[in-house]
């Protein structure tokens, strides 16, 4: 793969409509943070890994394979979560684990899981589909650092799909603010972040400079593919 130089891009280049922007990108996990910002936005996009745990180990075998099994009944769990109060995912095939958002009461499990069987084949195809497509931006935020050869064994196995574009999330430091953009790679960008939100509480993330790198890289890929 060529290199690309660098490309800062401080200042917001989109005025799209908050909600508008966030349907433009779409989570590969590795957390559920970027599904609760487009959210916190008033975008509400389906995407199967939207709230799922993704490391990216698991992320690249799984997009490797082209999702295949993933869905099977007899690789789906369902299972109520650490503290009880809801059920969860648990994925047999790739390692996958994610929310089902539903409160354990509201349904029975049975219920969930068959829920489950119906719907993973489809948010398999749409992202199979939008990968292929390449018109919305991918958006991984790992739970531990990932350094750039990492990140670059990700881009590429997006791009296996089509001319998708990857924003690697890492957090500020000294020589690249936060909220900046830059491209690293053909379809690659990484965003600078203020701060994540703690593993503890994903609602506690930073709103407004999510926001700003979003339209910051937003512009960039609409300046790359003009």
């Amino acid at each position: 793969m060529s290199s690309v130089s660098p490309t800062h891009a401080p200042a917001p280049g989109s005025e799209l409509p908050t909600a508008e922007l966030f349907t433009q990108f779409e989570s590969l996990g590795e957390n559920c943070e970027f599904g609760l910002v487009q959210r916190r936005g008033g975008a509400e996009p389906l995407g199967l890994l939207r709230f799922s745990s993704t490391p990216l180990p698991k992320l690249l075998a799984a997009l490797t394979a082209r999702f295949e099994g993933l869905g099977r009944s007899d690789r789906i769990e369902v299972e109520l979560s650490s503290n009880g109060r809801e059920y969860m995912i648990s994925d047999k095939t790739f390692g996958l684990y994610y929310h089902a958002w539903v409160l354990a009461g509201e349904k029975p499990p049975e219920d969930v899981h068959r829920r489950e069987i119906r719907r993973l084949p489809y948010l398999t195809r749409k992202l199979t589909e939008d990968l292929t497509e390449a018109t919305k931006i991918f958006v991984y935020r790992s739970m531990i650092p990932i350094t750039q050869p990492q990140a670059m064994k990700l881009v590429a196995a997006a791009r296996a799909y089509g001319p998708a574009w990857l924003l690697w999330m890492d957090l500020a430091d000294a020589t690249h603010p936060a909220a900046t953009v830059e491209i690293v790679a053909p379809g690659l960008m990484r965003g600078r972040m203020d701060r994540f939100a703690p593993g503890s509480n994903a609602h506690d993330f930073s709103f407004e400079c999510w926001e700003k790198v979003c339209r910051t890289a937003y512009a960039l890929k609409e300046q790359m593919t003009a």
